[in-house]
């Protein structure tokens, strides 16, 4: 995460990760955070039905780099888990009706309001149709099952991270 930057990725952010079903899939993101927020805000800008005004990196969360890069991802994985005092790290999963952008802009809030020195993960699913249709309890049943996976790929990575840190 970084401070406030000049670009903005608004309307491409799930065209990077897609919004469909697919295979799990690892990279990296950055986020400005605003200078002047309370602790627990979110700043969005303002949106009433289709007005909504641009985003400001100056005033809100804003996606600003999205990459797709799996032996980048477990890189800055390993040295965030190394360099954190306690050698930790979190694993945001977003609940229902919650984009992908959306869900990074959490993570990246939660980070800054924790103070936490360790590797933020953020674990993003598909959630588009009703929660009591069929389909959409397979799809939660898989992105749980993959966010296992994920989430035991990461640990062992920082496993390995804080073995060899130690040496």
């Amino acid at each position: 995460m970084r401070r406030p930057c000049q670009q903005s990725l608004a309307g491409k952010v799930a065209g990077v990760f897609g919004n469909k079903r697919g295979d799990l899939q690892y990279g990296l993101s950055k986020v400005s955070i605003p200078r002047q927020r309370q602790r627990g805000e979110l700043n969005t800008p303002f949106a009433f039905y289709v007005i909504q005004f641009p985003e400001d990196p100056e005033k809100h969360f804003v996606v600003t780099d999205l990459q797709k890069d799996p032996d980048a991802f477990f890189r800055e994985l390993k040295d965030k888990v190394a360099a954190s005092s306690e050698r930790n790290a979190f694993v945001f999963i977003h609940g229902y009706n919650v984009s992908f952008a959306d869900a990074v802009k959490r993570t990246a809030q939660l980070t800054v309001d924790l103070e936490f020195a360790g590797a933020p993960i953020c674990y993003s699913w598909v959630t588009v149709q009703p929660v009591h249709a069929r389909a959409s309890y397979r799809r939660w049943a898989l992105a749980r099952s993959r966010a296992r996976r994920c989430w035991r790929r990461a640990r062992r990575a920082a496993v390995r991270a804080s073995r060899s840190w130690a040496r």
